[in-house]
């Protein structure tokens, strides 16, 4: 849903028409500062994923001011130039709509306009949360080297990052184990970055603090309970001997 038309259909699409990373991205920026009222989120914790447009959508987050309040980014499948790819893309003239078909040398202005990978958007990714890249070599809507570019921009960036590819999956990771691998991956990157991990091992670790003190001054209480029990079996001992 299109949080600008509120409601999907026609209307959500004319709303977005033709300014990929327009009002979508003024609509998340939006939301995000509406999330800072809601007392039960910490967006301080916040991360941002995204597959396919999304995929797109978080290369242009990361190009832009947005990007600065995540802690950690998932990029599945995306679009790094908007200048080539109705070119390297299996889709014929449908997979971008940019008020007109997305060639450079018909409708440069606006697939110039929207493409994360201009240059003076780039130069902001060096700025980006840490950003996990995933991508499949038998995606031909997006191909893997879109996934490539992506993680080596933020390799040469200096920013922290990794390259997840699945050599045998398409546009969706679809085998049980990839799939599984897909998810192992992911929220432990999350976890880690977002501070999550941190959290649970240091309740993990109070918790064994707090059983290991509950441990001894059990075991405390028992060696007092078997002394107590054995000076009474002595003393009783004593008295039948006498």
């Amino acid at each position: 849903m299109n949080v600008r038309c509120g409601i999907t259909g026609l209307i959500t699409l004319l709303g977005i028409y033709g300014s990929w990373g327009g009002y979508p991205y003024e609509d998340l920026v939006n939301c995000m500062e509406h999330l800072k009222d809601v007392p039960y989120l910490d967006l301080d914790r916040a991360v941002a994923a995204g597959a396919s447009y999304g995929g797109y959508m978080i290369n242009w987050i990361n190009g832009n001011a947005l990007g600065r309040k995540f802690k950690a980014m998932v990029c599945h499948d995306s679009v790094y130039s908007t200048e080539v790819m109705e070119l390297m893309s299996d889709e014929f003239g449908g997979i971008a709509e940019f008020n007109g078909p997305a060639f450079v040398w018909s409708n440069y202005e606006v697939t110039h306009r929207w493409n994360p990978a201009r240059p003076d958007l780039l130069r902001n990714w060096k700025h980006a949360a840490p950003t996990l890249v995933v991508h499949s070599d038998n995606d031909y809507r997006c191909p893997v080297t879109d996934g490539i570019a992506v993680f080596k921009t933020l390799q040469y960036l200096g920013v922290k990052s990794r390259l997840l590819s699945f050599p045998d999956e398409n546009h969706f990771v679809q085998k049980p184990e990839n799939s599984r691998e897909w998810h192992r991956v992911v929220f432990e990157w999350i976890d880690k970055f977002s501070g999550v991990e941190e959290e649970r091992l240091r309740l993990e670790n109070q918790g064994q603090s707090q059983g290991q003190s509950q441990g001894q001054s059990s075991q405390g209480q028992s060696q007092d309970q078997s002394q107590d029990q054995g000076r009474r079996e002595g003393s009783g001992g004593d008295l039948i001997s006498l």
